[in-house]
């Protein structure tokens, strides 16, 4: 993503080096830095694609977007419950220009903070000389930056999710928030959110412009595009052509190495892995930033620090006692309340079971005695079934009974405390979501830079 400044020899230099033995080669790599761009890189070129791309995204995602806060309005269990996407486009017009800046507001950040560094940063902070310090960097600034822009629409917009009152506006919400807290309100959670975008935009720089990351996925598109019997643009083709511009110097080699990795179908999957990861990641600071949400107006919030203490301390202690502290030493009649089994179904059960394994024979040309046979034919081989199952049923029960009893005797319940965990965290289809948002975005985003360039050289 980066574009490094520094002269051309130095972004060509040592871009592959190749050592031959006879006929036998072989091709040992550096990722190639980033083109010099000719002209000046300007406010058009980075706001302009950003808000394409962000425009895109709150129209192709609106859909999803709806489908998991209507989810969690309703409370239920599915995501893909096809109620949760009906009247997919509603309200759509109110949110546009919230979810456009939204989706734009990283990108423009991301290309900001690559035009700074490289412009005013030192040596040993370019992406020619150390591509991972540059990554981080940008992924810190620009989080931080990104989430210090956005606090205040994202603020107001939970305090909208989070009402009862219909016809409810933007800007009414806004001016009832100013009368509870006057501009302080406005800056709750800002710190949370800073730290929370800086620790996506961290791990989501670093992990998608890795070098090994990246060999992996142009290994794997290789390996499709060979298994499908298309033309495979592999790594290796693309080390040939940094080699050939590396002895002739040729600025168009370099360009087309860099279009690939911006454009290829390996970029946009390392983008999308690097992006659930970063959500991830991110997600307690995400958790802690809702519940600062929530406080009311006159309260002072608790810091971002003592809640995620408080977090890790609950999932350390399910962790080593398989529930929660609330469910252990609760009140005995909560805990009747919700564990409490439901004995008419239980009785309903075997009478339903016995009767669909009953087969009443009901036609009148086979005899009595052929009937019976009939009969016990199917209850033999009925019977052998249900041996099987209870069978198997019997080894997974005391496989799993193997197991609770190994967690309890060493203190480990780690598939209880991911569950806690992620019923605060809500990781799954919202972490996807971020995903193909970030990989779908990022892809727009070059796309448009690039085509604007290329407009500009053709004027």
């Amino acid at each position: 993503m980066a574009v490094s400044s520094a002269p051309q020899s130095n972004l060509v230099d040592s871009s592959s080096t190749t050592t031959s033995s006879g006929d036998a080669q072989a091709t040992h790599s550096v990722m190639p830095a980033a083109p010099m761009v000719s002209e000046k890189d300007g406010f058009a070129y980075t706001a302009g694609p950003a808000l394409v791309s962000g425009a895109s995204q709150a129209i192709f995602f609106n859909p999803i977007d709806r489908a998991l806060y209507v989810r969690v309005k309703f409370r239920r269990k599915h995501f893909l419950d096809k109620r949760n996407f009906e009247r997919p486009f509603q309200g759509f017009m109110n949110a546009a220009v919230y979810r456009t800046l939204v989706g734009a507001s990283y990108m423009f950040w991301q290309d900001s903070m690559r035009i700074v560094i490289e412009h005013l940063a030192l040596e040993r902070c370019q992406a020619s000389v150390s591509p991972q310090l540059n990554s981080m960097i940008i992924g810190l600034s620009a989080g931080s930056v990104n989430g210090f822009a956005l606090n205040t629409l994202q603020a107001v917009k939970f305090r909208m999710w989070n009402t009862d009152e219909r016809g409810i506006t933007f800007l009414r919400t806004a001016t009832n928030m100013y009368r509870e807290g006057g501009l302080a309100i406005f800056f709750r959670g800002c710190i949370t959110t800073m730290v929370r975008d800086s620790v996506f935009g961290l791990v989501y720089e670093t992990t998608r412009r890795a070098a090994a990351w990246r060999l992996f996925f142009e290994r794997q598109v290789m390996l499709l595009s060979s298994l499908l019997g298309t033309k495979p643009t592999s790594l290796t083709q693309s080390q040939s052509e940094a080699t050939v511009s590396a002895a002739v110097k040729s600025d168009e080699a370099v360009q087309v190495v860099f279009r690939r990795e911006r454009f290829g179908l390996a970029a946009f999957l390392s983008n999308l892995v690097a992006a659930v990861t970063a959500s991830i990641m991110s997600s307690p600071f995400n958790y802690v930033r809702s519940i600062v949400y929530g406080t009311p107006a006159k309260a002072i919030p608790l810091g971002y620090l003592p809640l995620l203490k408080s977090f890790y301390t609950q999932f350390s202690y399910i962790y080593h006692h398989g529930k929660s502290y609330t469910d252990q030493h609760g009140m005995p009649e909560l805990r009747e309340t919700e564990h409490r089994s439901h004995p008419q179904a239980a009785a309903a059960a075997p009478a339903s079971s016995t009767n669909g394994g009953s087969m009443p024979c009901q036609r009148p040309s086979i005899g009595r005695k052929t009937c019976s046979e009939v009969g016990r034919n199917v209850s033999t081989s009925a019977s052998a079934e249900s041996v099987q199952l209870t069978r198997r049923a019997s080894s997974v029960s005391r496989m799993s009974a193997a197991v609770r009893s190994w967690a309890d005797i060493h203190h480990h319940h780690p598939i209880a405390a991911c569950k806690w965990a992620n019923s605060r965290l809500n990781i799954g289809w919202g972490s996807i979501r971020v995903g193909l948002g970030m990989a779908m975005g990022q892809s727009l985003f070059y796309l448009v830079q690039d085509f604007v360039r290329g407009e500009k050289h053709r004027t």
